[in-house]
Order: structure tokens, then C-alpha cells, then sequence
């Protein structure tokens, strides 16, 4: 390698992929990703607790707030799908609301293209 090279940075292939802003994406052998702290996997593990919960408060949910078939967009916490907000979507109907997933796969944080298709949505 040359030392213009190694100042330039690195190499662009013509193999490099690039997302919808142009940013050239990682490949696998550029990431190291951390194992995360015990605390937080240990964190994960209220899911079950979490659902028991839900079930568990289905008598106080019919006592909320009645819709007539307002639009609701359900959008998914970071690094969640609309699996996750399937339980909300599924209440917000019985209430009489016309809730509905965002259908933009895991939300990865507020790019570009998120914004213009949410603002799309809206």
C-alpha cells in the first residue's frame, strides 16, 4: 500500500455497497461488535413477566378511551419490528381504532429514508 493510499483511507471496490444516502455500509470483517453486559441480557429475560402482565390486565383495557376509527401509527422501539407493537395494534382495533404497523422492517433510528416514508405514512 502505498502512503497516499493508507491516507486516502480505504480502498473503494467496486464490490462496496452502499445504503439509500450513499454511505458506503461495513462489511462483516469491519465490525466488532461487544458482547453486552450480563445486566442487560439479565434485562431481557422480563419478556415472559412482561406478556403475564398483558394478559393479566385485559379487564382494565376494555376501559379505556373508545375510537371511531381514527388512524393510529404504531412505530416499533429501537431495534424492534412491528411484532413487537403486535399486542398494542391488536387492543387499539378492539377499542375501535384503526391502528397500524409502520411496515418498515427494525427500526433502526430516524434515517433519511425512514423519515420520508413515514412522512409518506402520515
Amino acid at each position: 500500500m502505498t502512503a497516499q493510499a493508507a491516507r486516502s483511507g480505504p480502498q473503494q471496490g467496486v464490490n462496496d455497497k452502499r445504503d439509500t444516502d450513499g454511505v458506503r455500509m461495513l462489511r462483516e470483517d469491519e465490525v466488532h461488535v461487544a458482547r453486552p453486559p450480563l445486566w442487560l441480557l439479565l434485562a431481557e429475560s422480563r419478556v415472559g413477566a412482561e406478556f403475564v402482565a398483558y394478559l393479566l390486565s385485559q379487564p382494565w383495557l376494555g376501559r379505556l378511551p373508545r375510537g371511531d376509527g381514527q388512524p393510529v401509527l404504531v412505530v416499533p422501539g429501537f431495534g424492534a419490528t412491528d411484532t413487537s407493537t403486535l399486542p398494542l395494534r391488536r387492543v387499539l382495533r378492539r377499542l375501535g381504532y384503526a391502528a397500524h404497523g409502520w411496515e418498515l422492517g427494525r427500526n433502526l433510528g430516524m434515517r433519511a429514508p425512514v423519515k420520508h416514508a413515514l412522512g409518506r405514512s402520515l
